[in-house]
Protein backbone atom coordinates (compact mmCIF):
# COMPACT_ATOMS: atom_id res chain seq x y z
CA UNK A 1 0.00 0.00 0.00
CA UNK A 2 1.14 3.78 -0.32
CA UNK A 3 -0.17 6.17 2.02
CA UNK A 4 -1.49 9.71 0.46
CA UNK A 5 -2.81 12.71 1.61
CA UNK A 6 -6.32 13.34 0.84
CA UNK A 7 -7.50 15.18 -2.55
CA UNK A 8 -8.29 18.04 -0.34
CA UNK A 9 -7.93 19.26 3.37
CA UNK A 10 -11.16 21.59 3.70
CA UNK A 11 -12.50 18.96 5.86
CA UNK A 12 -10.42 17.98 8.33
CA UNK A 13 -8.90 21.73 8.47
CA UNK A 14 -12.72 22.94 9.19
CA UNK A 15 -12.77 20.46 11.94
CA UNK A 16 -9.74 21.45 13.21
CA UNK A 17 -10.51 24.88 13.75
CA UNK A 18 -13.90 23.72 15.47
CA UNK A 19 -12.19 21.28 17.38
CA UNK A 20 -13.11 22.68 21.18
CA UNK A 21 -16.86 22.04 19.86
CA UNK A 22 -16.00 18.34 19.95
CA UNK A 23 -16.49 16.15 22.85
CA UNK A 24 -14.87 12.86 21.62
CA UNK A 25 -12.17 12.30 19.55
CA UNK A 26 -11.64 8.42 17.76
CA UNK A 27 -8.55 7.27 16.53
CA UNK A 28 -8.57 4.62 14.14
CA UNK A 29 -4.64 3.91 13.42
CA UNK A 30 -1.19 5.68 13.27
CA UNK A 31 -1.72 7.15 10.57
CA UNK A 32 -4.89 8.89 11.11
CA UNK A 33 -3.02 10.23 14.15
CA UNK A 34 0.13 11.52 12.36
CA UNK A 35 -1.97 13.28 9.64
CA UNK A 36 -4.43 14.88 11.71
CA UNK A 37 -1.88 16.03 14.05
CA UNK A 38 0.20 17.50 11.23
CA UNK A 39 -2.50 19.48 10.10
CA UNK A 40 -3.19 20.85 13.87
CA UNK A 41 0.08 22.56 13.67
CA UNK A 42 0.03 23.62 10.30
CA UNK A 43 -3.34 25.47 11.61
CA UNK A 44 -1.54 26.92 14.20
CA UNK A 45 -3.65 24.91 16.92
CA UNK A 46 -2.21 24.09 20.57
CA UNK A 47 -2.51 21.11 22.26
CA UNK A 48 -4.41 22.76 25.16
CA UNK A 49 -7.02 23.33 22.98
CA UNK A 50 -8.02 19.70 23.61
CA UNK A 51 -8.51 20.07 27.25
CA UNK A 52 -11.56 18.27 28.04
CA UNK A 53 -12.26 16.25 24.86
CA UNK A 54 -12.28 12.56 25.64
CA UNK A 55 -10.05 9.96 23.60
CA UNK A 56 -10.77 6.84 22.29
CA UNK A 57 -8.53 4.39 19.98
CA UNK A 58 -8.60 1.07 18.25
CA UNK A 59 -4.80 -0.15 18.97
CA UNK A 60 -2.18 -0.18 21.27
CA UNK A 61 0.13 1.14 18.62
CA UNK A 62 -2.26 4.53 17.88
CA UNK A 63 -2.36 4.75 21.64
CA UNK A 64 1.29 5.11 21.55
CA UNK A 65 1.55 7.23 18.83
CA UNK A 66 -1.06 9.43 20.82
CA UNK A 67 1.05 8.87 24.01
CA UNK A 68 3.90 11.02 22.47
CA UNK A 69 1.94 13.90 21.77
CA UNK A 70 1.30 13.75 25.83
CA UNK A 71 -2.61 12.27 25.17
CA UNK A 72 -3.71 10.13 27.14
CA UNK A 73 -6.31 7.54 26.08
CA UNK A 74 -9.28 6.94 27.67
CA UNK A 75 -10.68 4.32 25.88
CA UNK A 76 -8.51 1.42 24.30
CA UNK A 77 -10.85 -1.91 23.68
CA UNK A 78 -9.18 -5.06 24.45
CA UNK A 79 -10.39 -6.22 20.93
CA UNK A 80 -8.36 -4.45 18.27
CA UNK A 81 -11.09 -3.65 15.58
CA UNK A 82 -14.29 -1.38 15.48
CA UNK A 83 -16.35 -3.85 17.05
CA UNK A 84 -14.63 -4.10 19.91
CA UNK A 85 -14.47 -0.10 20.38
CA UNK A 86 -17.72 -0.12 19.75
CA UNK A 87 -18.15 -2.31 23.05
CA UNK A 88 -15.99 -0.13 25.19
CA UNK A 89 -17.41 2.59 24.47
CA UNK A 90 -20.97 1.51 25.38
CA UNK A 91 -22.34 3.76 27.92
CA UNK A 92 -20.09 6.50 27.84
CA UNK A 93 -21.15 8.46 24.54
CA UNK A 94 -23.91 10.69 25.63
CA UNK A 95 -26.58 11.53 23.29
CA UNK A 96 -25.92 14.54 21.11
CA UNK A 97 -22.25 14.38 22.04
CA UNK A 98 -19.79 15.25 19.06
CA UNK A 99 -17.61 13.04 17.88
CA UNK A 100 -14.68 13.37 15.42
CA UNK A 101 -13.10 10.39 13.50
CA UNK A 102 -10.34 11.32 11.58
CA UNK A 103 -9.74 8.03 9.42
CA UNK A 104 -8.74 6.53 5.78
CA UNK A 105 -10.86 7.85 2.64
CA UNK A 106 -12.27 4.25 2.43
CA UNK A 107 -13.04 2.41 5.86
CA UNK A 108 -15.47 0.30 7.54
CA UNK A 109 -18.74 2.18 8.47
CA UNK A 110 -19.77 0.27 11.21
CA UNK A 111 -18.44 2.66 13.64
CA UNK A 112 -19.96 6.40 12.82
CA UNK A 113 -23.50 4.42 12.13
CA UNK A 114 -23.39 2.56 15.18
CA UNK A 115 -22.36 5.14 17.18
CA UNK A 116 -25.42 7.35 15.43
CA UNK A 117 -27.50 4.65 16.21
CA UNK A 118 -26.53 5.72 20.24
CA UNK A 119 -27.86 9.48 18.88
CA UNK A 120 -24.07 10.86 18.71
CA UNK A 121 -23.80 13.26 16.38
CA UNK A 122 -20.44 11.26 14.29
CA UNK A 123 -18.41 13.74 11.85
CA UNK A 124 -15.90 11.15 9.84
CA UNK A 125 -13.16 13.22 8.20
CA UNK A 126 -10.77 12.07 5.62
CA UNK A 127 -7.18 12.27 7.21
CA UNK A 128 -5.57 10.34 4.50
CA UNK A 129 -6.20 7.56 1.86
CA UNK A 130 -4.34 4.40 0.88
CA UNK A 131 -3.80 2.91 -2.20
CA UNK A 132 -1.96 0.68 -4.27
CA UNK A 133 1.43 1.60 -5.45
CA UNK A 134 2.50 3.74 -8.11
CA UNK A 135 5.45 1.48 -8.94
CA UNK A 136 5.75 -2.14 -7.90
CA UNK A 137 3.34 -3.85 -10.12
CA UNK A 138 6.00 -5.32 -12.68
CA UNK A 139 8.51 -6.53 -9.15
CA UNK A 140 5.19 -8.48 -7.34
CA UNK A 141 4.92 -9.89 -10.58
CA UNK A 142 8.41 -10.76 -10.50
CA UNK A 143 8.66 -12.18 -7.37
CA UNK A 144 5.55 -14.81 -7.66
CA UNK A 145 6.79 -16.09 -11.32
CA UNK A 146 10.64 -16.44 -9.71
CA UNK A 147 10.37 -18.57 -6.68
CA UNK A 148 7.75 -19.82 -4.58
CA UNK A 149 7.07 -18.03 -1.77
CA UNK A 150 6.78 -19.43 1.94
CA UNK A 151 4.23 -17.30 3.28
CA UNK A 152 2.52 -13.65 2.84
CA UNK A 153 1.84 -11.50 5.51
CA UNK A 154 -1.15 -9.01 4.91
CA UNK A 155 -1.34 -6.02 7.63
CA UNK A 156 -4.58 -4.85 6.49
CA UNK A 157 -7.40 -5.17 4.22
CA UNK A 158 -6.47 -3.09 1.29
CA UNK A 159 -2.77 -4.95 1.16
CA UNK A 160 -4.79 -8.03 0.13
CA UNK A 161 -7.02 -6.24 -2.42
CA UNK A 162 -4.47 -3.90 -3.81
CA UNK A 163 -2.59 -7.43 -4.24
CA UNK A 164 -4.95 -8.85 -6.33
CA UNK A 165 -5.66 -6.20 -7.85
CA UNK A 166 -1.72 -5.46 -9.06
CA UNK A 167 -1.59 -9.39 -9.78
CA UNK A 168 -2.22 -11.27 -13.21
CA UNK A 169 -5.43 -11.72 -13.23
CA UNK A 170 -6.71 -15.33 -12.40
CA UNK A 171 -3.06 -16.70 -11.52
CA UNK A 172 -2.49 -15.52 -7.82
CA UNK A 173 -4.70 -18.29 -6.49
CA UNK A 174 -3.22 -21.10 -8.59
CA UNK A 175 0.14 -19.16 -7.58
CA UNK A 176 -0.17 -19.30 -3.78
CA UNK A 177 -1.48 -22.70 -3.52
CA UNK A 178 1.47 -24.21 -1.95
CA UNK A 179 2.02 -20.34 0.27
CA UNK A 180 0.86 -19.69 3.70
CA UNK A 181 -0.93 -16.72 4.11
CA UNK A 182 -1.02 -14.84 7.39
CA UNK A 183 -3.69 -11.91 8.18
CA UNK A 184 -3.35 -9.55 11.22
CA UNK A 185 -7.10 -9.86 12.41
CA UNK A 186 -10.39 -11.14 11.14
CA UNK A 187 -11.42 -8.57 9.23
CA UNK A 188 -8.27 -9.03 7.22
CA UNK A 189 -8.67 -12.52 7.00
CA UNK A 190 -12.44 -12.40 5.70
CA UNK A 191 -11.34 -10.19 3.01
CA UNK A 192 -8.70 -12.44 1.82
CA UNK A 193 -11.05 -15.57 1.95
CA UNK A 194 -13.33 -13.28 -0.28
CA UNK A 195 -10.40 -13.08 -2.72
CA UNK A 196 -10.16 -16.75 -2.51
CA UNK A 197 -7.46 -17.08 -0.42
CA UNK A 198 -7.07 -19.45 2.42
CA UNK A 199 -5.43 -18.04 5.49
CA UNK A 200 -4.06 -20.09 8.01
CA UNK A 201 -2.45 -17.56 10.66
CA UNK A 202 -3.94 -14.90 12.24
CA UNK A 203 -2.89 -13.91 15.84
CA UNK A 204 -5.05 -13.18 18.91
CA UNK A 205 -4.30 -9.45 19.31
CA UNK A 206 -4.44 -7.89 16.06
CA UNK A 207 -1.11 -6.28 15.81
CA UNK A 208 1.92 -6.41 13.53
CA UNK A 209 3.92 -7.36 16.83
CA UNK A 210 1.66 -10.33 17.95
Amino acid sequence: IEIRDPSSWEALDCAVRDIEGYQWLVFTSVNGVEKFFSRYRQLARDVRDLKGIRIAAIGSATERSLAKRGLNVEILPDEFKAEGLLESLKGKVLKGSRILIPRAKVARDILPMELQKQGAQVEVVEAYETTAPREGRERLELILEERPLDMIVFTSSSTITNMVEMAKPGTLRDTLKQTVIAAIGPITKQTGEGCGLEVQVQPSQYTIPA
